[in-house]
């Protein structure tokens, strides 16, 4: 799903809602999305410049950020990370929290979309060397991130590395720079020497005595950035983050509950005119014209998200996820999917068109106009609702984004099937097996 034309889709929603409702006198202060030119020798913008604090989730950014070197060594990765995104924080005493993911705690059936990406790639070598002196000589970082035992080391040593670059640029002066944050990966065994880099929990890693948001139930970066963003926006002084991830999924976190103050999701990058731009959202746009303050409207949003494809569904079988997304917001159905779509009524989120009730702490999701958005959005005339699997993973994850904290029991879903083996397995697996 193009996350561009999505954005594109949001515009045209919030220009119908002021058209109906008021007058823009002030386009500034209503721009959902938008793009700004990303600095030459950073991975920052104006927009992290004026921050308060930034959040990042760290996976995805070593995954998608431009290197300057196809073969590099591990200490060449650790000092680029480190004059790019956290030295920059430092100088300008800003806090910048780094988000790993704790194994231990993401849910279990995550592993049946994860199983299903995995198929078209190969895996890398499980005893890959890591080290400052060890050559990274893959290209393909998906191939290298997708083999949970080598992640595990390299987010170990990354964290291990940019410590002690973060020790050695503040010592002495700690007081004179920013505070960076980190929530530590989890491993059963410490490669190096360090413990608290393997054990999942929260980390200051530089020596202020700032203190550290509550243990956490989630593990999964996505659910972890949105706990330190609240987190940060309730100390002193913090009100305007930017919290980084290339994952749609991580506006849909944000769509289940309100932020604690206005937050700016980076989660686009592309050239335009020879020149890398960041592509944001504004959360609190989000909330005051689309969802214009309605709980229900934002979980309705999430949930078109969710049955659109997300880490926990695979998406509803037979039905482009924009046309999802577009009959959910009350969007005209474009021809060509690629296009973007124009409103088709001033009002998108009246009671009758709502797929959600209840509240966040129990959303219930209401099967009947569920299947009415999704056979407006079929482009098959007389779409049938055959796909329960499907509909009761979307179900838990509404829940599961919902709820910050606690983890829903997937088992009481009864949305997943298990192999031979014991691991969950990706819809298709269970269509296969019914067949048989």
């Amino acid at each position: 799903m193009g996350i561009k034309i999505l954005c594109d889709d949001i515009r045209s929603v919030v220009r119908a809602c002021l058209d109906a409702n008021e007058p823009v006198e002030e386009p500034v202060r209503v721009a959902v999305c938008y793009d700004e030119p990303k600095y030459e020798h950073s991975t920052r913008s104006a927009s992290y410049t004026r921050a308060d604090f930034v959040v990042v989730d760290f996976m995805l950014h070593v995954y998608s950020a431009k290197r300057p070197l196809e073969r590099e060594t591990g200490a060449s990765l650790i000092a680029h990370i480190f004059n790019t995104l956290v030295r920059p924080a430092l100088e300008g005493k800003q806090t910048l929290a780094l988000v790993f993911d704790n194994s231990q705690k993401v849910p279990s059936c995550k592993a049946a979309t994860q199983m299903k990406r995995r198929r078209t790639k190969p895996c890398v070598p499980e005893d890959m060397p890591i080290g400052d002196d060890c050559a990274i000589e893959y290209k393909d970082w998906y191939n290298l991130l997708s083999t949970s035992r080598v992640r595990a080391r390299l987010m170990e040593y990354i964290l291990h590395g940019l410590s002690r670059a973060i020790s050695q640029f503040t010592e002495g002066a700690e007081e004179c720079y920013g505070i960076v944050y980190a929530s530590a990966p989890w491993r059963s065994t410490c490669s190096y020497g360090e413990p608290r880099f393997v054990s999942g929990a929260f980390l200051e890693l530089t020596h202020r005595g700032a203190p550290l948001p509550p243990e956490s139930a989630q593990g999964e970066g996505d659910l972890l950035c949105k706990v330190f963003s609240d987190f940060l926006f309730k100390q002193p002084g913090n009100e305007t983050g930017v919290v980084a991830s290339k994952d749609l999924d991580m506006l849909g976190i944000y769509a289940c509950t309100p932020s604690e103050g206005r937050v700016l999701l980076h989660i686009t990058t592309r050239d335009l005119g020879g020149r890398r731009h960041y592509g944001f959202v504004d959360v609190c746009v989000l909330w005051r014209y689309v969802f214009q303050n309605s709980a229900l409207r934002g979980m309705h949003f999430a949930l078109a998200l969710v049955l659109a494809g997300s880490d926990f569904c695979e998406g509803v079988r037979g039905i482009d996820g924009l046309r999802i997304l577009r009959a959910a917001l009350g969007l005209r159905p474009a021809a060509d999917p690629a296009k973007r779509s124009n409103p088709a009524q001033p009002v998108f989120f009246d009671d009758a068109r709502l797929m959600v009730t209840g509240d966040c702490n129990h959303p219930c999701i209401r099967q009947k106009r569920m299947e009415r958005i999704l056979c407006t959005a079929s482009s098959r005339p007389g779409f049938v609702f055959t796909q329960p699997y499907m509909l009761r993973r979307a179900s838990w994850n509404i829940l599961y984004w919902s709820n910050l904290g606690h983890i829903p029991s997937p088992e009481k879903a009864a949305a997943w099937e298990r192999d031979a083996k014991g691991a969950y397995m990706p819809i298709e697996d269970i269509c296969r097996k019914r067949k048989r």
